[in-house]
């Protein structure tokens, strides 16, 4: 299936280089692509990437698993997820 972030020129997937500005929300939004065949940088435009999310050395693992479950929760809620793309507010 083709999608933006395939390579305008040849096609190929292309790679999401990871230094990117993010919205407030932590996403990239409309990133810049890099392919991994023809090397074209190409803009996947109406594509969002969840971005990382800072946690701090002093979370428990507990913690962690918890951020983890919501965020498992949160992109796997198809049914509630309004058409462009934004994921449903946290429980």
């Amino acid at each position: 299936m083709t999608d933006a972030r395939r390579c305008p020129t040849c096609g190929a997937r292309g790679i999401l280089p990871l230094n990117q500005p993010r919205d407030e929300r932590g996403r990239i939004v409309d990133p810049i692509m890099l392919c991994p065949s023809c090397e074209v940088e190409f803009r996947a435009v109406g594509v969002t990437w969840l971005g990382a999310f800072p946690v701090s050395p002093h979370t428990t693992k507990e913690r962690l698993s918890e951020i983890a479950d919501e965020l498992a929760a949160r992109m796997s809620a198809t049914k509630e997820t309004p058409e462009d793309g934004e994921l449903p507010p946290a429980r």
